[in-house]
């Protein structure tokens, strides 16, 4: 489901995918949202004052929502994105206690190196943001974005004591 700025408020809320969050969290309350039930995005923002650089935003989160998974075969298969074996689990908790990090999560990316060639990116964050599903393994979360998700399915994080580094085991990647 796309939605424009022509798409009926009424519509939004029948999807039931939180699209009226997303309007309340700019500015625009419940009452107004049932006020306008008939109109389109585009009237409902205009009718409640606000500027009309916000309706960009707020379509933009909206068709960033419509992407998140919604029936159970999606959310299996985002659980599956990436996985952390127990050593590789244990080696980030005892990093993140090392620099105090308690309730952080491992976020995790994948770069554009050019020329076809990519590198792996881990930090630690405490929140996800909009664009970054969690994946939670080991007892470890992990901070995947969602655009890397075809980049990174099947993706595991090792650990190598007699590196003393980190393995990753990318399924996708091809070699020559």
């Amino acid at each position: 489901m796309e939605i424009t700025k022509d798409t009926k408020i009424q519509s939004l809320l029948a999807a039931g995918k939180g699209f009226s969050r997303v309007l309340v969290e700019n500015g625009i309350n419940a009452v107004q949202i049932n006020k306008n039930l008939l109109n389109t995005v585009e009237q409902t923002v205009a009718s409640s004052g606000m500027p009309k650089e916000l309706l960009q935003k707020i379509l933009k989160e909206m068709n960033e929502k419509a992407k998140e998974p919604t029936t159970e075969k999606e959310k299996r298969t985002y659980e599956k994105a990436v996985s952390v074996t127990p050593l590789a689990a244990q080696k980030i908790r005892e990093m993140m206690a090392s620099k105090g990090l308690k309730d952080y999560s491992l976020k995790f990316s994948i770069q554009s190196a050019g020329c076809a060639a990519y590198i792996y990116d881990m930090d630690f964050e405490k929140k996800p943001t909009r664009n970054e599903i969690v994946v939670e393994d080991n007892g470890v979360k992990v901070l995947v974005n969602k655009k890397s998700l075809k980049l990174l399915e099947g993706t595991q994080i090792d650990y190598i004591p007699s590196s003393g580094g980190f393995k990753i085991n990318n399924p996708n990647v091809k070699s020559n």
